[in-house]
């Protein structure tokens, strides 16, 4: 169930607060952003993401939002008069109506009125009007994709009331326009929910779910992450695929397996995660959006100081070594597991079998069937995922707790501060913490975080 807040309230965005230029506007999942008068800024922020769980509503009117650029993965609501604009369109530019086929001339969508289940190409530096007169033209079922370049508008008149357009992907570079009502924009491409079974390490190593790789797989916690730079179309690129005897077989392509590990190695580090229930182990101590790393360390944190009450999930300075934490987690390259568990076995001059490639291509084909109605037996064609797809992933995470700040044991010998961590803690802790007497070291147990990460 989505959780609905207005733009300027903290609670919607976490540790980052709210959005201001030039920084980017990314709406986190299953959640409904509301924009009223004066609650946005007049000046260009960056990027603007809006995930295929969540929607942008102008709840007022007479708004303009200004970015950089506009990924719409889901739903977007516009008032009467408002606006987004990524490419500023002067009021030089002629405006054409939808309705006419003239309209489109020079469009490379066929000069022609767009179709249903074709493409919505705006023509370069030209705005296009939808009016009640276009309603004949305009269908209530979906359209590929809507194209808007740099220097155009798709305007939707004041006479047209309550009307969604429904396309499979968007690709906005100009601006998009409400008139004297409300009207909606929805994306509805990716609409596969697949899982990847494995399960990765904050070690460095991957776990084999079970001898059943397309089995039900357990997590502790729950998250999703709204991908910026883990593109779609660049891991549907990496996998390549056929049918030998009506059985799939596969190769891969190493520019874009590079590609995409730096890609989701970049969101991993800087993109937040956000806990599908809100809380760890108390309602009353929400946990604050964050990196996976510093979601992972309010964990501990309230797993160790909730049970003394010194603990406030804001202050994760309480663990001396959430920086080494932080780093552990990125150094165990989490984004090259997920490839190198794709393509384990995998040739790029062949074509072979791989039981986790072949789980996601049956999960693909359960998901989204219609994908692969075109692809004929014998051809090449790379696993077809789309931008809006969601892919489980399910991560186990572990770390060594080194010391606390400003709890008076930072300057104490290491052998003191283990045994004042063992009586303060092992009680209460016993199932959390690991208590290494030799070693003289804590860690923490094992926890398995299944995080959904929605492609860009």
């Amino acid at each position: 169930m989505s959780s609905t807040y207005d733009f300027d309230d903290t609670n919607a965005w976490g540790a980052g607060g709210v959005p201001s230029p030039p920084g980017d506007i990314i709406i986190p999942s299953n959640t409904i952003i509301r924009i009223k008068t004066n609650s946005i800024s007049d000046s260009r922020y960056g990027k603007l993401v809006i995930p295929s769980s969540s929607k942008l509503e102008f709840f007022d009117t007479d708004l303009t939002l200004h970015v950089e650029v506009f990924d719409l993965r889901g739903l977007l609501t516009m008032n009467a008069r408002c606006k987004i604009t990524v490419d500023y369109v002067s009021g030089s530019v002629q405006t054409f109506l939808w309705h006419n086929v003239a309209s489109w001339t020079n469009s490379d969508a066929g000069n022609a009125i767009p179709s249903e289940n074709g493409d919505i190409k705006i023509p370069q530096g030209r705005s296009i009007t939808i009016t009640t007169a276009s309603l004949n033209n305009l269908y209530t079922t979906k359209y590929n994709m809507l194209y808007i370049p740099p220097y155009s508008e798709l305007i939707i008149d004041g006479s047209v009331t309550n009307t969604t357009i429904k396309v499979a992907r968007s690709i906005i570079r100009g601006s998009i326009t409400t008139g004297d009502t409300t009207n909606s924009l929805t994306v509805e491409g990716g609409a596969s929910n697949i899982f990847l079974p494995v399960y990765l390490d904050a070690t460095g190593k991957v776990q084999s779910s079970s001898t059943n790789a397309a089995s039900i797989m357990d997590a502790s916690h729950n998250f999703t992450m709204t991908c910026v730079e883990a593109k779609a179309n660049t891991l549907a690129a990496m996998v390549k695929y056929k049918l030998v005897n009506n059985s799939p077989q596969f190769s891969y392509r190493s520019e874009y397996k590079t590609a995409f590990d730096n890609q989701l190695y970049n969101d991993i580090d800087s993109q937040f995660i956000q806990k599908d229930n809100d809380y760890f182990f108390n309602a009353n101590k929400p946990t604050i959006n964050n990196t996976l790393s510093k979601v992972f360390i309010q964990y501990i944190a309230e797993n160790i100081f909730s049970f003394v009450g010194q603990f406030d999930l804001q202050n994760t300075g309480l663990i001396a070594n959430h920086d080494s934490i932080h780093q552990d987690i990125l150094n165990s390259n989490l984004n090259e597991q997920i490839t190198n568990a794709i393509i384990n076995g995998l040739s790029e001059s062949s074509f072979t079998t791989n039981v986790i490639a072949e789980t996601i291509y049956e999960q693909l084909n359960t998901e989204v069937s219609s994908r692969f109605n075109d692809h004929i037996s014998g051809n090449e064609y790379n696993l077809p995922f789309k931008a809006g797809d969601d892919i489980g992933l399910f991560i186990r995470l572990s770390s060594t707790i080194v010391a606390v700040e400003n709890s008076g044991l930072d300057n104490m010998p290491p052998s003191f501060i283990y045994d004042t961590y063992k009586n303060l803690f092992n009680t209460n802790s016993q199932t959390f913490l690991i208590f290494d007497d030799v070693n003289k070291t804590v860690k923490t147990t094992p926890t398995t975080w299944k995080i959904v990460i929605n492609l860009a």
